[in-house]
């Protein structure tokens, strides 16, 4: 019988053997090991706390329900500004202006999710919701102080830190 083939009692003997093997091979010494000093630093599991956990837990839908308040307050704001522009810059601000402003948003949420979806998992989720939190406030900050040499200068820069703040709201 080679090694690939189960025994007769089929693949669950196997399965009970290998957990058997492991669960009693223990090292031999004088002195008695306890079972946490036998396992790595890097092996143990981490304990926490019920009250920290549940903090935790809340914390996580905390963020996730502002993250959703903020994604609608971004969509919703041009929705008004839309208004406001149109009356004060009559002449610059038509429709493809007013589409481009608007899609930034959009098109930065596709990309954000894309591409911190693909590389939270190498950098950590951590250090991408601090990025993202980053590029909502820096981005959302700079489309509010958006101003240039010309009326549509001055447009251009708030769709692109429109696109930033839309990457961000994404990779949320």
């Amino acid at each position: 019988m080679s090694t690939l083939e189960p025994p007769p009692g089929g693949v669950a003997v196997l399965a009970d053997a290998i957990d058997k093997k492991h669960v009693h091979e223990q090292p031999q010494t004088s002195t008695p090991i306890l079972h946490e000093q036998s396992i790595s630093s890097t092996e143990r599991p981490l304990r926490v706390s019920s009250t920290r956990q549940k903090l935790s837990d809340y914390f996580t839908i905390f963020c996730a329900g502002f993250a959703l308040i903020s994604d609608g307050y971004q969509n919703n704001l041009m929705t008004m500004s839309n208004v406001v522009f149109r009356t004060e810059y009559k002449k610059q601000y038509t429709s493809a202006v007013s589409t481009r402003v608007s899609n930034a948003l959009l098109v930065g949420e596709i990309l954000g999710q894309i591409i911190v979806g693909l590389t939270c998992d190498y950098l950590g989720r951590k250090f991408a919701i601090i990025v993202t939190t980053l590029m909502i406030v820096i981005g959302g900050i700079l489309a509010t102080a958006s101003n240039g040499p010309t009326i549509s200068g001055m447009f251009w820069m708030m769709t692109v830190c429109r696109g930033i703040v839309g990457f961000g709201t994404g990779g949320e």
